[in-house]
């Protein structure tokens, strides 16, 4: 998450350790009493350790899977970080999808709570 100095070091490893799938790094960006709720109502995770299976489930599996962050903006303990993610699903169709997500950090740093919204992509970006 080079260029992005708002972002706090747990939201950079958060994004760093799901990119390289470091689930032990990215489990020690997250409170013991995590939350993560949106965009689909089965993406709503309110254990960190099950959000963590997850994600080691998905993420292996997507090809060609990329998240480039693209503003990150913080308030105290809000941080706001805006995310275009590129894949291909099943049968070589690529896919952009522009996500927009709110992390608030607990008094030591880590993060205790992300909300995620999806975005459609505007034209340029796809």
């Amino acid at each position: 998450m080079q260029g992005f100095p708002a972002a706090p070091e747990s939201v950079a490893r958060y994004f760093d350790s799901m990119a390289t799938h470091d689930w032990t790094a990215f489990r020690a960006c997250l409170t013991d009493d995590f939350t993560r709720v949106g965009p689909y109502e089965e993406h709503a995770f309110p254990d960190p350790d099950a959000y963590v299976a997850f994600l080691a489930r998905a993420l292996p599996a997507l090809e060609s899977q990329r998240v480039e962050v693209t503003r990150v903006d913080r308030d105290g303990d809000i941080v706001h970080v805006e995310v275009t993610e590129r894949v291909v699903l099943p049968g070589g169709t690529p896919s952009t999808v522009r996500v927009s997500g709110t992390f608030e950090l607990a008094a030591d740093g880590r993060i205790r709570f992300v909300e995620v919204f999806a975005r459609r992509p505007r034209s340029e970006e796809l």
